[in-house]
């Protein structure tokens, strides 16, 4: 029997024993690990991860009773640390790659061309246009550079195709080791485009996702073309939102604080996130909320986390910043 179901049977005969605040904190703990179905190895595991599950709910109680716009919530990562969390879901590589690519000419995408006379909406929703598929879970694999790349590859199939359809992450995690990328250790999205450029991509049905590399580049039919790819101007908004009212975009962003593990609704801002940036996500939108414009971001941690799977980031309208959480510094899209 798991360990979590011996003390879950075993420690409900004591909850009276308890004080109220730490009945609430036992009471949350056994419904955690019956919503995600969570087991530990041992006991000494099992009290390890409720001691972090009590620093991280004193964490999202303190921050929610800050005046900030945007809150935490207990989520299915609530019993992992800082440290654990960084080293299981964050794999995008840092945007010194992503310069270096750069500055050697390593990277063959197109420098990005702004256009003033763009016809740019108050807000935008790429949701609502049927160019978004589901929000996916990477799981215990750092491939979010990949689902940021079929992100925006299936964003321009489906407006140029008017067709929607899942594209394989598993395909760019076995077969695109040659670009750069490092399969469940992280990766690029330029990189992504690069490959899905030279060799074309094929569905998730054909190659469905298994959270884990292998050696060998699976042989599978791959129909799904596309002609070039851009690089936004880095650490310049407008440019991006030009780019955005056209497509969506992947970024990359620093995401491994606590805000991001247990962030749950709101706009991020008016707090220190960095900019060194470790993680892959796709702006599919933006607008404003009460008063702060945003951008819409689809992550990969599942719909379970944050906003049914979605994060709002503030946007500013400068053309010399960085970004919040460093989003300005490495977006990039392709074209079919």
């Amino acid at each position: 029997m798991k360990i979590s179901k011996i003390l879950l049977l075993t420690s409900f005969t004591c909850i009276n024993c308890l004080t109220t605040d730490n009945e609430y904190k036992v009471k949350s703990f056994f419904n955690h690990i019956i919503s995600f179905n969570k087991s530990y190895e041992d006991i000494y595991t099992y009290l390890q991860k409720f001691k972090t599950f009590e620093e991280n709910l004193e964490y999202i109680k303190q921050h929610n009773n800050k005046d900030l716009p945007f809150k935490l919530a207990q989520n299915e990562y609530i019993d992992l640390s800082q440290d654990e969390f960084k080293d299981t879901f964050i794999g995008s590589l840092n945007k010194n790659d992503y310069y270096i690519n750069r500055l050697y000419g390593r990277s063959t995408c197109e420098d990005f061309v702004s256009n003033n006379d763009l016809d740019i909406p108050s807000s935008l929703d790429w949701r609502n246009q049927g160019v978004v598929t589901n929000v996916k879970n990477q799981g215990y694999c750092g491939s979010c550079w990949s689902f940021s790349a079929t992100g925006a590859m299936e964003g321009a199939y489906a407006i140029a195709h008017n067709k929607l359809v899942n594209i394989s992450e598993q395909q760019l995690i076995d077969c695109s080791k040659s670009y750069g990328n490092l399969g469940c250790n992280g990766g690029l999205m330029d990189a992504a485009f690069e490959y899905a450029i030279d060799y074309n991509m094929t569905t998730e049905e054909e190659l469905p996702y298994e959270a884990k590399g292998h050696i060998l580049c699976p042989s599978v039919e791959k129909h799904i073309s596309f002609s070039s790819c851009t690089e936004v101007t880095q650490n310049n908004e407008l440019h991006l939102l030009q780019a955005v009212s056209q497509q969506p975009v992947s970024i990359a962003i620093q995401a491994d604080t606590k805000l991001f593990q247990f962030y749950s609704s709101g706009v991020i801002t008016n707090v220190s996130c960095g900019t060194e940036t470790d993680h892959g996500v796709l702006i599919v939108g933006y607008g404003v909320e009460k008063g702060i414009d945003y951008w819409l971001v689809k992550n990969s941690w599942g719909p379970t986390w944050g906003s049914d799977g979605y994060v709002k980031l503030e946007r500013t309208n400068s053309e010399d910043t960085e970004g919040m959480c460093g989003l300005a510094t490495s977006a990039a899209y392709i074209s079919v």
